[in-house]
This record gives C-alpha cells, structure tokens and sequence, in this order.
C-alpha cells in the first residue's frame, strides 16, 4: 500500500538556512547538477540557459517554487529544490531536489523534501477533496543514496523507467517506414498554417492515455506552456516535430515529437513524446513513425537517437522500441509520495 507522508515543516540542521531562489543562484544550482550527472551517467547535461528557459515558464514562480539551501557561513549554495504543481489539476506533482556531494549526510535531503511536501499542501485547494494528491521524484538508478532518502522519508518505488538509445552509424540501414495506404507522415512546419498547436496537443495528449501516471488535463488551459517550450527551445520546432497524417480526413493518427539535442549533444536527438492514437492502433503505424524519425535524423548527419520509456509500459512499448533496434543504456527509478488520499485519477491499468 502507497503510504502517504506525514507532513512536518523543515528544520534546517545547524550551519544551514532555506531561503527563496533567486536568478543567481542558477549557475551554483547547474554545478551541482553536473556534478550529479558526471557521477552516474558521464555526462554534463545542463546549462544556466537551460535552466533559465526551464524556469522562465509563464506558471512557475521561482521565489515561490523553488529554495536554495545555503551554507550560513559562507552563502554557498549546497542545495536546491523546486516544486512542479502547474498543471491545471495538480494531482500527480514532480519535485526535483539535489544536495552538493561535499554536503551528503547532514540532513539537507530531508529538509528540502519537507519544505516540498509543505509547499504543495497548497495544490490541495485546487483539487476536489476526494481526489488523491501526490508528488514524483527519481533517482538515477546507481544512486542508492538518493533512494534511501526516499525510502527514509516514507515514499514508495513506484516504476522504473529506461533511457533506450539507437546508434546511427551512416552504414546502418534504417528500413523505409511502411506506410498503411491512406497514410503519411509530414513535418509540422509543412502543415503548420491548418493544423494549429492545440491539435496536435490533443492528438499527443490521446495516444498517451494508457501511458501509466497519465492525468487528462483541460489542454486549453496547458497551451501556454507548450506554446513556451517551442519559443524558448531552440532544438524543438516544427521541423522536427513530425506527424502521422489519414490523408482522407486530415486527422493526426500520431506523433513524433523530437528535438534535435539530446543531453546537450549537438550529435544526439532526442524523442520526447512518440504515441499512435486509440484508433489508429495495430497497424504498424508507431514502428513506421520510428523508422522516419531514425532516417530524418541518420540523412541529417546526427548519430544517435534516444528517448525514456517506462519499463513496465502498460502499452509494451519496450517491445516496439526493441523491434526498432533500441537497447537500454540507463535505468531511473521513480517514486510517489502521497500527500492525500483519495480517488487517483491517474491511468495504473489498462
């Protein structure tokens, strides 16, 4: 059984003090979050623009949403946290938190996740009272620290989820995306002037609803945020942004959703969001979208393709990725923290 935490305000231990995060913190905060990322994975995959980008979206208030925790004697930046209940029925939150290795063990961890769970008492009074409220975390999977702090705090492992890669060497043959007749697949930029954002929000928002965790959203309300991450993302756009057309309707039967970067490597692109709708399924058309997207980035002269998937996808997308050649470079671990119990609007099953 999911437990829910018991909420207690933070009390910092000695030396250290929360407050507000401002602008300047940015550049301490993506320090340690390299740190992090050099530890387990290898890589540096953030820059103070990211994160600017990142927190210069329209719903979130830094001041507000998310602390720094501070060394007093020095004002060094040690740790952070910011809290994600922006969605129009914040239901199913996302907390990110992470404390300076130099700085491990001295109750940091602990401290930022009950200033969290207090913050997010707040998106209860957005929610009907008999609808269960939670918040997300992960950890990468090496990182047996951060899932004894979780464990500690009274979370629960929830789900593992998969970083899947594909290698674009230029002799690799990526086979031709076989099309059902009636079907094609078009960039966005090529049909952008009849097919606005909110279609293809909408068309995304379906194919993911057997997606475990999926909350159905009012997607007039989220268009904002999406029209944010085009504006304010260079490597996302229209053109890489790819969708699988009935040509007798005109209706989008599915979605690649790219962006040219992945993990800050100018080599790699990403697949953020790769769905069929309900109807449209069991024709092959997912694997046909995979094949197009591998061959428009291969003929671009980029190397790889990755993307996330949950490992125990309710859809077995895991499969479908296989079959494209895919293979598992890294393994997340995910938590949920109940903060009130009730009816969960989350898909859990199918």
């Amino acid at each position: 059984m999911i437990k829910s935490i018991e909420i207690d305000h933070q009390v910092m231990p000695a030396g250290f003090a929360l407050r507000p995060a401002t602008p300047a913190d940015i550049p301490a905060i993506v320090d340690i979050l390299n740190i992090y990322d050099r530890q387990f994975t290898g890589w540096e995959t953030h820059t103070v623009e990211l994160v600017e980008k990142d927190w210069d979206n329209p719903k979130f208030d830094m001041t507000h949403s998310a602390r720094v925790a501070v060394e007093t004697a020095t004002g060094r930046v040690v740790g952070y946290a910011s809290v994600w209940d922006t969605e129009p029925m914040p239901v199913a939150n996302w907390v990110s938190c992470s404390v300076h290795p130099d700085f491990m063990g001295r109750g940091l961890g602990t401290a930022l996740h009950q200033w969290a769970a207090v913050r997010l008492q707040e998106a209860l009074g957005r929610v009907p009272e008999d609808v269960q409220v939670a918040y997300h975390c992960g950890a990468r999977g090496e990182d047996k620290a951060a899932q004894a702090l979780f464990d500690s705090l009274g979370m629960t492992k929830a789900r593992y989820f998969w970083r899947m890669v594909i290698d674009l060497t230029p002799n690799r043959a990526i086979p031709e995306p076989a099309l059902p007749v009636g079907f094609v697949i078009r960039p966005w930029a090529e049909v952008q002037d009849r097919i606005p954002l909110l279609q293809v929000m909408q068309a995304a928002d379906e194919a993911f609803q057997d997606h475990w965790g999926h909350v159905d959203q009012p997607l007039d309300e989220m268009i904002v945020e999406w029209q944010h991450w085009l504006d304010s993302t260079p490597d996302m756009g229209p053109d890489v942004w790819f969708l699988l057309l009935e040509e007798a309707t005109g209706e989008i039967a599915g979605v690649s959703l790219c962006r040219r970067k992945s993990r800050n490597e100018p080599r790699w692109a990403y697949l953020n969001t790769l769905g069929v709708r309900r109807a449209y399924r069991h024709r092959g058309l997912a694997l046909a979208l995979l094949h197009y997207t591998f061959r428009f980035f291969q003929q671009a002269g980029l190397e790889r393709v990755e993307l996330h998937v949950d490992a125990s996808s309710l859809t077995g997308a895991t499969r479908l990725y296989e079959k494209a050649g895919m293979v598992v470079d890294e393994e997340d671990v995910g938590y949920i923290q109940i903060l009130r119990h009730g009816r969960d609007l989350s898909t859990q099953t199918l």
